[in-house]
Order: structure tokens, then sequence, then C-alpha cells
């Protein structure tokens, strides 16, 4: 079955997310206490599985500490 078009964007995104919360010395479920979800959720973002909600992906940045750059929100290293 494989995965749907579009999701490599998702890997991508998940490699970074999982980047940004070690150098930051969390883990995932201090990640998913500060976002409001669970590790397994987070887990499930990093690993590219499920798409991130725009809102969601404002609280884990936020949650790393990266800012938001005009209307979107971006995970710079």
């Amino acid at each position: 079955m494989g995965r749907p078009k579009g999701a490599g964007g998702n890997i991508v995104l998940g490699l970074r997310i999982v980047q940004l919360r070690r150098c930051k010395g969390l883990s995932q479920k201090q990640l998913g206490d500060a976002v409001g979800v669970s590790y397994q959720q987070i887990q499930k973002y990093e690993q590219g599985i499920n798409r991130i909600a725009s809102d969601r992906l404002k609280g884990i940045a936020a949650a790393l500490g990266e800012k938001r750059r005009g209307k979107r929100t971006r995970l710079k290293g």
C-alpha cells in the first residue's frame, strides 16, 4: 500500500521535530505534555505517519522555542 502521495513533506517535518526536540533535551512525553497530545501522537508526527494541523504545528514550534516568521511557522535549525 505504501505512504500517500505527498507524505514526503510529513517525513521531513517529522525528522526536523526529532532533531529540535533532542537538541532541547525533551522526551516525546515532555513535548506531548507541552503541546497537549500523547507521546504516541508525537511519535506519529515524527515518523511522518500523521499530518500536523497548522495550529498543532504552531504549538510544537512554541514548545521547541522556535519563532513564527510571516504567515508560516518555521522550524529552523
